[in-house]
């Protein structure tokens, strides 16, 4: 269980990567799982990020075959490489 400082619940520490697997494990397209991880929410809040765009942040992982992420860039600059 995930808490803050004060003791109270502070929601999931389900991963972006983790979500999109669990979609793909019950059958939702990979396509449409990245969508609902990335551009949809962009989307819904107004943001400018969840799609590779002029003018947008450039914030993207790469991932492997098997959707483990391993590197992360954000505006445009790797900042993590996992190996």
């Amino acid at each position: 269980m995930c808490r803050l400082s004060d003791d109270t619940i502070a929601g999931s520490t389900l991963t972006i990567d983790k979500a999109v697997k669990n979609l793909i494990k019950i059958g939702i397209r990979l396509e449409d799982a990245l969508m609902a991880a990335t551009y949809n929410p962009s989307k819904l809040f107004s943001l400018e990020c969840g799609r590779v765009k002029e003018g947008f942040s450039a914030d993207f992982v790469l991932m492997d075959e098997d959707l483990n992420v391993k590197e992360v860039y954000a505006k445009g600059e790797l900042v993590i490489r996992l190996e």
